[in-house]
């Protein structure tokens, strides 16, 4: 058994002088898919559910990050995985709600914990209309829903600094306390405790290259590099992140997101409905276990840090890593 609590990891192993750009922190893909409900014909869990366990569950396992996409349906703010397939459509399935979301967010920092939520909300789909995209009215909606369920917990900045170069002493403070970017908000729509999300996207490699040559642009309050592989096959996935976060030019913005994800071929998602492929959960596995060994011998250097370990299935192992991490970067106590 480690030395710290899980739930409690932040609190017990880093040191609060330092600042988001700093460290790493485990974070979940796809964080409200631990459920699948009221799938389209093409879905089911096996090729939309990505957790196995509610937010509360991956908050007490260590994950800090999350990936929320929220879904209109009749009304009702859920989250969900819906991606346009040849022929069928927009497929995919509901996950949790919004407001159990939120619910678990509140009772996990209602224990006292010195922690740091991030909340990143961003592939927005309206499934009433069937369009991928939140009006105004919709983006309002969502942020009163979080502020009128989280806002005491809600970080306001007034330091005139990007969030991720704010020490977390500045942020946690005496309590735990929650970030909440939003992708594509407009301007008006920021208000105190809401920030912009940007992705950070320098420009591509030159040809038969790995790494590019010149840095992007940064932009909104919190900017991240988030570029995942999109293959099923481990060795690549493995290679080409590896790669990417050995590249200085895709570390210009606030942080580095190493997506140590793997995804199904459409041949898998379709023959998981029948039990001839493996499901996303079964696939994450051998990401699971390859993410310790691979990062103990690769070279962290302070302008080169794994800012946020990002995995299906919300495991404590994506937790070890980040200390593990923070641990070589001179950032734990």
């Amino acid at each position: 058994m480690p030395a710290y609590d899980y739930s409690r990891w932040m609190e017990q192993t880093l040191k609060f002088s330092k600042s988001l750009k700093e460290i790493s922190i485990p974070g979940s893909h796809d964080a409200g898919m631990y459920i699948s409900i009221n799938c389209s014909v093409g879905a089911a869990s096996c090729n939309t559910q990505t957790q196995n366990q509610p937010m509360l569950g991956q908050l007490q396992a260590g994950m800090r990050y999350f990936d929320l996409r929220p879904v209109w349906t009749t009304g009702v703010l859920y989250t969900g995985h819906f991606s346009k397939v040849a022929v069928l459509g927009t497929e995919g399935c509901d996950g949790g709600t919004l407001v159990d979301i939120f619910n678990d967010v509140k009772a996990f920092l209602s224990d006292g914990r010195k922690e740091l939520v991030i909340l990143k909300f961003s592939h927005y789909y309206d499934r009433d209309r069937d369009v991928f995209d939140f009006n105004k009215s919709q983006l309002l909606t969502l942020i009163n829903l979080l502020t009128g369920m989280l806002g005491p917990w809600l970080y306001v900045n007034t330091t005139g600094n990007r969030l991720a170069d704010i020490p977390l002493s500045g942020i946690i403070g005496s309590s735990g306390k929650v970030l909440a970017v939003f992708d594509d908000l407009p301007g008006e729509l920021v208000q105190a405790g809401i920030y912009q999300y940007s992705d950070y996207s320098p420009p591509p490699p030159p040809p038969g290259q790995t790494c590019g040559d010149q840095y992007g642009t940064v932009s909104g309050d919190l900017s991240v590099y988030d570029e995942y592989s999109e293959t099923n096959e481990l060795g690549r996935m493995t290679n080409d992140q590896l790669d990417k976060l050995r590249c200085i030019f895709n570390h210009g913005g606030d942080l580095f997101l190493l997506s140590w994800t793997l995804t199904q071929s459409a041949t898998e998602a379709a023959g998981c409905l029948v039990g001839a492929g493996k499901s996303i959960i079964e696939l994450a596995q051998g990401a699971i276990n390859s993410l310790i060994p691979q990062l103990a011998g690769f070279p962290i250097t302070s302008d080169k840090v794994p800012n946020i370990l990002y995995l299906d299935v919300s495991p404590t192992q994506a937790t070890e890593a980040s200390i593990s991490v923070n641990q070589r970067l001179g950032n734990n106590v």
